[in-house]
Order: C-alpha cells, then structure tokens, then sequence
C-alpha cells in the first residue's frame, strides 16, 4: 500500500509589509526594493520541501494549484538525481508543466541540490526575473 503525503496549503494572515522589502538575489549582486504595500485579501502560500521528481512530486504541485495558491517556498532539495545534469531542467519543467512558467516559486538550497546548485539558483533568478 502507497502512502501518499500532501501538503496543505496555508494562507497567509497580516503580510502586509511594515517596512521596504529588499530582496537579495545571492550570488548575482543584484538587489531589489519596492516599497510597501498590502498583501491582498486570502493570499496563500505553498511551503514545500523534499519534492524529487515524480508522481508525489506533481500531485503537491496540483495540489497548490488546485487550492489556489499565490506563491511557492520551497525549502530545499529539489530533485533528488545529483548525478544526472539535466535534473534541475527536468524540475523547472515539471513546475512548468503545472504553474506555469510565471508562477511565483522560490526556493533554498537543500544538501542533495549543492552539485546542480548553479544551475537551480539560476532557474529560481530567471524565474524571478519573469
């Protein structure tokens, strides 16, 4: 028998900013500033971490999707296959597939994401840049 372990996607409650939101874009030099602004009413967040690349995988991605999330923080290993170079393409493709390729998703470096970390924080940037 199959377990199969979803994320709930929670809303986020008084984001509004208090202050200007800087955002630092590592290993780039770039740095972003916005001024505050209110978060809109019932805004989710997905907090994801652990994801890989497979059934599971799409099923949480659905999941955010289908609970109508705004936005993904991922916390970490991403895909699970270091040995594979074309694992952080086959990722972004999988997110894209599902959230299209504008959806808002950030993520953090996880232990099994270091040896492809160049190439997932330059997905994460491309993404942000979109």
């Amino acid at each position: 028998m199959s377990k199969r372990v979803l994320f709930r996607v929670f809303p986020i409650f008084a984001v509004a900013a208090v202050a200007a939101v800087a955002v630092y874009a590592a290993g780039t030099g770039r740095s972003f500033a916005q001024e505050p602004t209110a978060t809109t009413p019932n805004f989710k967040v997905a907090f994801l971490g652990d994801q890989g690349l497979n059934a599971d995988a799409v099923a949480v991605l659905q999941l955010v999707q289908s609970e109508g999330a705004d936005m993904v923080l991922h916390q970490g290993d991403f895909g699970y296959n270091e040995a594979d170079s074309q694992t952080p393409t086959n990722w972004e493709n999988q997110i894209n597939s599902i959230l299209g390729a504008n959806f808002p998703y950030f993520g953090s470096v996880g232990n099994h994401d270091v040896g492809h970390w160049a190439q997932y924080q330059q997905l994460l940037q491309d993404r942000l840049d979109r």
